[in-house]
């Protein structure tokens, strides 16, 4: 079993090395390597890394897109996180899911 709590500190430490990243594209490409990290550790149940994490993610990576209009990077960073919201969007509808995990990521604000 994993330690949870050390799971969101490494996850929230590389949030903070991320932040501190100088391009605007290359920020966000990692904030959205970042969320698909916590999605995972989501979607396997870590009940500590709730919808707060994930919403509050996506929020400030959208925020953060925003500010890049000069990056190089911002096409590439813009695909990676659109890819992502289909991802969330696509576990909300799944069949295959069962209903708790549609439930749950029907909640993530997106």
């Amino acid at each position: 079993k994993r330690d949870t709590r050390r799971v969101i500190e490494c996850l929230q430490r590389a949030l903070k090395i991320a932040d501190a990243s100088v391009d605007g594209g290359t920020k966000v490409i990692l904030f959205v390597e970042i969320l698909n990290h916590f999605l995972y550790f989501f979607e396997d149940g870590e009940d500590e890394i709730g919808v707060k994490y994930i919403s509050g993610l996506v929020a400030l990576t959208k925020e953060h897109l925003k500010g890049t209009e000069n990056s190089a990077n911002k096409a590439e960073a813009e695909k990676f996180l659109n890819n992502t919201l289909y991802y969330i969007g696509a576990k909300r509808e799944s069949s295959d899911a069962t209903e708790a995990m549609r439930a749950k990521f029907s909640a993530v604000a997106i």
